[in-house]
């Protein structure tokens, strides 16, 4: 049996990034006379393994301001987080330790600069996911009122019209999802239409990659976790492509029957997946046929 490894799999260098800022904090605080207690925002990353890993070296998850104090440090998570929960923090004079993703940050200026401009703001993306919710909090607006969050073209069809539109994305969405959304709004909105694709170059590379290596094997094994945009993003756009896609979290839920008369299979993962996971995976496979 032949396997496949996606090149492109493994830490993004956005969370790569995150994870070497969260190992800094941990041992400069270990070193500390006065240790304090360290919080991520919310997981760090989607990653039950990895989050596990860290709270099992005592880092702890918060998920607001409400109960922490200036001898606490905040690790905010690679997804970023809304202005006014950031001010929370500092208000109360919390240490920030600031870990979001570079492309991240440019989605929420773009969203920040859009807005200020008077621009309806189209967030193409999963209104529940902390990425879009740290865009939508840097949004410039009366309450929030002048944007949208969709997941398809058929959402925007009920907007009415604007005089001016801007569309943006959260930077794990399929570019197929966002091209067919933006070829959409071409049509539909005849007034000043403002589109920039703010999807990060890894997350294209990977997809475009994964279509590839789908369409050349019998089995596709997607390694990541299940509450990861990026990763579900990935099984779906390889299932799309070869029925015998498994997105999974790690070896447990691999089954022996996936692979019967299986010649080749792909592995690939999420942006929040260690490499060392998909080397676990291969193995397993490889001994099943032991």
């Amino acid at each position: 049996m032949e396997i496949i490894i996606g090149k492109h799999s493994g830490y993004c260098p956005g969370v790569k990034r995150a994870i070497k800022m969260l190992d800094e904090v941990i041992e400069k605080n270990k070193k500390s006379e006065k240790g304090k207690n360290i919080y991520t925002f919310g997981e760090i990353i989607h990653n039950p393994n990895v989050v596990k890993h860290y709270s099992d070296k005592g880092v702890l998850v918060a998920e607001n301001s409400k109960y922490l104090t200036s001898n606490d440090i905040v690790v905010i998570r690679s997804h970023g987080i809304s202005s006014k929960k950031k001010k929370d923090f500092l208000d109360k004079k919390i240490k920030l330790i600031d870990t979001t993703c570079p492309f991240v940050l440019k989605v929420q200026k773009s969203a920040e600069k859009l807005s200020s401009k008077e621009f309806f703001l189209v967030i193409v993306g999963d209104k529940n996911h902390p990425e879009v919710q740290g865009i939508v909090g840097n949004i410039i607006g009366k309450e929030f009122s002048e944007f949208i969050v969709v997941e398809s073209k058929d959402e925007l069809k009920k907007i009415g019209v604007k005089k001016k539109l801007a569309i943006i994305a959260q930077t794990t969405q399929t570019i197929d999802n966002f091209n067919e959304i933006a070829k959409f709004a071409t049509e539909k909105f005849k007034e000043e239409l403002f589109i920039k694709n703010t999807i990060c170059n890894t997350t294209i590379l990977r997809q475009n990659e994964i279509k590839k290596i789908a369409a050349a094997v019998d089995v596709m094994i997607v390694v990541g976790g299940k509450k990861s945009a990026n990763t579900s993003h990935l099984a779906y756009t390889a299932k799309n492509i070869l029925k015998n896609t498994y997105h999974i979290e790690d070896i447990s839920e691999i089954q022996k029957d996936w692979f019967l008369n299986a010649k080749k299979v792909g592995i690939y993962s999420g942006a929040s997946t260690p490499y060392e996971e998909l080397i676990k995976v291969k193995d397993f496979i490889v001994s099943l046929n032991d």
